[in-house]
């Protein structure tokens, strides 16, 4: 449900008089033209309301419309008043936001984590953990370019990324021996470039989802 921002006002003279029935025009304060979408007598947008439109007896105007910069005119029998660069803003603060890490729901805010947003550890892996297969595989953190292109990973818990040459699927979170992987770096372009043979060493876990024959995912290794 559309929850549009409001402007409300009561149309007084300079003298400060107030004008019953006044009229309000409103335009997109970028070309002078009147919203596309409209604007509503209500916050959803289901009561579309004529403009230019009325003030009431006391005065009052009020009219809800989609986020961007207004003018708007009013003009009653003690003269005109212009409104101008009038900004509503968007309604962020109303809208639900995500329930995990990877939640897609369209209309959803994002919170800090998701997706990798905010994580500052996402390329922690100490040698206890590599050792012990515990490493930290929640879905949505991201992997940074130093943490996939190490100058050397000869030792437990370093991460690469590899491409899989084992002619099989190898599931998130399986270990795969290091004949069966090529290393990959990533240049400061993000063109991949990968060694011209076989890891030669070590047993590795998958950190990624799924990834089949000829596949990409970071790896660590554990033994």
């Amino acid at each position: 449900m559309a929850a549009y921002p409001a402007w409300q006002a009561t149309i007084v003279t300079e003298a400060g008089d107030i004008q019953p029935g006044a009229q309000v025009d409103v335009v997109l304060e970028s070309t002078g033209l009147v919203p596309a979408g409209g604007i509503w007598s209500n916050r959803a947008g289901s009561s579309a309301l004529t403009n230019p439109f009325f003030a009431d007896a006391n005065g009052f105007a009020q009219f809800y419309a989609a986020p961007g910069e207004y003018r708007i005119t009013a003009t009653g029998v003690g003269g005109t008043r212009v409104w101008r660069y009038v900004v509503l803003d968007g309604t962020a603060s109303t809208a639900d936001v995500t329930t995990s890490a990877t939640d897609t729901t369209a209309g959803r805010l994002l919170t800090v984590g998701d997706f990798g947003i905010g994580d500052t550890t996402a390329d922690v892996y100490t040698t206890s953990d590599a050792a012990t297969n515990t490493q930290d595989v929640t879905a949505g953190r991201v992997w940074t370019t130093d943490v996939l292109q190490p100058a050397a990973y000869a030792g437990l818990g370093t991460s690469i990324l590899a491409r899989n040459i084992s002619g099989g699927g190898i599931s998130a979170g399986s270990s795969v021996a290091a004949a069966d992987l090529k290393h990959v770096t990533i240049d400061s372009t993000g063109a991949f470039s990968e060694n011209a043979s076989a890891m030669t060493s070590g047993t590795w876990k998958n950190m990624g989802a799924f990834v089949g024959n000829n596949g990409y995912s970071t790896f660590v290794r554990r033994a």
